[in-house]
């Protein structure tokens, strides 16, 4: 299943969509405070972390795109368990 879904993925770029509230100023101490929520595309572009807001609509249009990276995500978890359970059934090792 890993190998499957992993090939749907092969141009997909690194992107994290976050849903963030934001206070005024300071620490958010009140909720009254609080503004959003608000969400956030977050991204690498070189060596910088890039932030952008995105309006309800582009949210709309992107979500499968983030929808797919975080299936992504969760198919290298799960690739990697595999890999160390081949790893310690090939070794004789214990897993811990």
């Amino acid at each position: 299943m890993v190998l499957a879904e992993f090939g749907d993925f092969a141009m997909m770029r690194k992107m994290l969509l976050g849903i963030k509230s934001r206070a005024e100023t300071g620490p958010v101490t009140d909720p009254s405070h609080l503004h959003g929520p608000y969400p956030t595309w977050i991204r690498k572009v070189g060596t910088k972390t890039v932030t952008g807001t995105l309006s309800p609509a582009q949210l709309e249009r992107y979500r499968p795109l983030f929808d797919n990276t975080r299936r992504l995500r969760e198919l290298i978890t799960e690739l990697e368990a595999l890999s160390a359970q081949a790893v310690e059934h090939a070794e004789g090792w214990t897993a811990p």
